[in-house]
C-alpha cells in the first residue's frame, strides 16, 4: 500500500513539472515576440507633418483629348493675291502649255522578274551526280537524298541539280522523284547555289519600260504595218512554244490564254505557226490554238 502511494504522488510530481515547463516556455516565446516587435519599430509610424515654411510648387492639371490644329501656310500666288489693292485689275495667268498631239506621253511601269523555276528532287532508291549528261561520276546520292533541281536537258532525260553541299551536276530523270518541276527550263550547263543565287538577285532587278504593256506596243506595230500579222492565244491551258515545228522539239516558252503574239511564218500544212512574243523569243506553235486577228494584203 505504501509502494503504491509513493508512486502517485512521484506522477503527480513529473506532471505538475511538466505543466510549470510549458507555462515557462509559453512566457519565453511571448516575451521574444514582444521584443521583435519592438525592434521592428511596433507597427506603423505617423507621418511627419511638412512645414509650414516649405513652398509647395503648383502642379498643373493635365488636359486629354485635346486636337491639334495644323495651318498650312500661304503659298506665294495665295499671298499675292491677298495684298493686290481692291482697284487693281486682276492679270490673267499664263496658261498652260497644250500637249503635242503628236507625242503621246510615256509611261513607265516597273515589273517584277520572277524567281528562277527550281525543284525539289528526292533520290527514291539512290542517284548519281554526273558531271555531264552520261558523263563520268561525281557523288553517289544515297536513298532519300534530296537536291535542288534548276533544269533539265533538251530531251528531258537529265535533270541539272545541286546538292546541299553545293556540288552540281546533272542526274538521270529516272532516278529523282520531282516535286514542283512543271516549270523547269531547258538548260545548257548545270549551275551551283552560288550562280543560281547571283541569277535570282538580278532576276528580282525591277525593268523600266517606257511603253504601256507589250501587248499594247504590239497591236500598235500591227496599226502602222498592214503587212503584220498578229493572233491571239485561245487554249485552255499554256500553249507550249517550240523550237522547230515539231511536238518532241524543245520548249522554249509558255503563253497564256489571250496572250497576242506575232505571225511569222505558216507552212504548207497550215498545221503550226512560227510566232514571235512580246519578248522577242521565236518559236513554233500549234496553228489551232492561234487566232489570227490579221492577215497581210495579198
Amino acid at each position: 500500500m505504501n509502494s503504491d502511494k509513493t508512486a502517485q504522488r512521484e506522477g503527480a510530481r513529473v506532471q505538475r513539472r511538466q505543466v510549470d515547463f510549458q507555462r515557462q516556455l509559453v512566457c519565453g516565446l511571448l516575451v521574444l515576440a514582444m521584443l521583435i516587435l519592438a525592434a521592428c519599430g511596433g507597427g506603423p509610424e505617423t507621418p511627419t507633418a511638412i512645414p509650414a515654411s516649405v513652398v509647395r510648387p503648383e502642379q498643373p492639371t493635365p488636359v486629354y483629348g485635346q486636337a491639334t490644329t495644323f495651318n498650312l501656310a500661304p503659298t506665294q500666288a495665295a499671298t499675292a493675291e491677298a495684298e493686290r489693292p481692291a482697284d487693281e485689275v486682276p492679270v490673267a495667268s499664263a496658261a498652260p502649255p497644250a500637249p503635242v498631239a503628236d507625242e503621246p506621253p510615256v509611261h513607265s511601269i516597273v515589273l517584277p522578274m520572277l524567281q528562277t523555276p527550281s525543284a525539289l528532287g528526292i533520290a527514291t532508291g539512290g542517284a548519281t551526280l554526273l558531271e555531264q549528261p552520261n558523263g563520268r561520276a561525281l557523288v553517289s546520292l544515297p536513298a532519300g537524298a534530296a537536291v535542288t533541281v534548276t533544269g533539265k536537258s533538251a530531251d528531258g532525260r537529265y535533270l541539272a541539280a545541286y546538292t546541299n553541299e553545293g556540288v552540281a551536276g546533272w542526274v538521270p530523270a529516272g532516278q529523282l522523284l520531282l516535286f514542283g518541276g512543271d516549270d523547269l527550263i531547258i538548260v545548257d550547263a548545270a549551275a551551283g547555289p552560288g550562280p543560281i543565287a547571283t541569277l535570282i538577285a538580278e532576276a528580282m532587278q525591277p525593268v523600266v519600260i517606257a511603253t504601256s504593256t507589250p501587248e499594247l506596243a504590239l497591236a500598235e506595230d500591227a496599226a502602222s504595218d498592214e503587212n503584220i500579222v498578229v493572233g491571239t492565244v485561245i487554249s485552255d491551258g499554256r500553249l507550249n512554244v517550240r523550237s522547230a515545228p515539231d511536238a518532241n522539239a524543245a520548249v522554249v516558252a509558255k503563253l497564256n490564254n489571250g496572250e497576242r503574239v506575232q505571225i511569222i511564218a505558216q507552212p504548207a500544212d497550215n498545221e503550226w505557226l512560227q510566232v514571235r512574243l512580246t519578248t522577242g523569243v521565236e518559236g513554233w506553235v500549234f496553228a489551232a490554238y492561234i487566232q489570227v486577228n490579221s492577215t497581210p494584203e495579198q
